[in-house]
């Protein structure tokens, strides 16, 4: 899946919005910098894809992209503040094409929750589902995801990462449900569970991963 600029311009003409900031090329080029293995362009393409197949779920479906498109905007493994430069980003942006103080807010609100992805409900809840998807993809797709994250942890220590992961991994499944839209659930939540039970086993057993 690319990622184009004419779909970040579609989205903001729906919201009667201009990038005459140049937003759109200087987002592609985050996402497709050096050291981004799955927070990179093809995971936000894959996020606005599944938007488009639950659109119908959406209040507001292209304030919902605008935030898929910032959401990872700003990635350093290191930090522990991309949630909050990524929002800082998009409210910048949003300012500068005069969006309305309400819009501004629920998008940089779906922005920042995505550092816990704890929101039950509405137009937020639908964009923790998405960003969420891949826990309930087939088991190859999965152990991809599982290799791409170590890939941008290479720096972290096995046994500490090990720890840390199965520890992030673990806190998902104890949400039941994982996803919280019905039609999002009913695809994916089976699947996921048993992706994180596995992958939750391999941390644990000390096995090699990637094998």
């Amino acid at each position: 899946m690319c990622l184009t600029r004419k779909q970040f311009e579609d989205a903001n003409g729906r919201l009667g919005l201009r990038d005459d900031s140049g937003a759109a090329e200087k987002l592609i080029s985050a996402y497709t910098a050096a050291g981004r293995h799955y927070h990179d362009a093809r995971h936000v393409a894959k996020c606005l894809g599944w938007l488009e197949r639950m659109r119908h779920l959406a209040e507001r479906p292209n304030e919902i992209a605008l935030a898929i498109w910032f959401h990872d905007a700003v990635y350093d493994p290191k930090r522990s503040d991309n949630e909050e430069q990524s929002a800082a980003w998009a409210r910048a942006f949003l300012e500068s094409a005069n969006a309305d103080a309400e819009m501004m807010c629920r998008i940089v609100e779906m922005i920042l929750a995505t550092k816990t992805h704890k929101v039950a409900e509405g137009d937020g809840a639908l964009m923790m589902d998405i960003d969420l998807s891949i826990l309930g993809t087939d088991p190859d797709s999965f152990d991809t995801f599982e290799q791409d994250v170590r890939k941008e942890y290479e720096w972290v220590p096995d046994d500490k990462y090990r720890a840390g992961r199965a520890a992030i991994l673990q806190s998902f499944v104890e949400r039941d449900p994982i996803y919280h839209r019905a039609g999002i659930r009913a695809e994916l939540e089976t699947g996921a569970k048993e992706n994180l039970a596995r992958r939750i086993a391999e941390l644990n057993s000390g096995k090699p991963f990637p094998p």
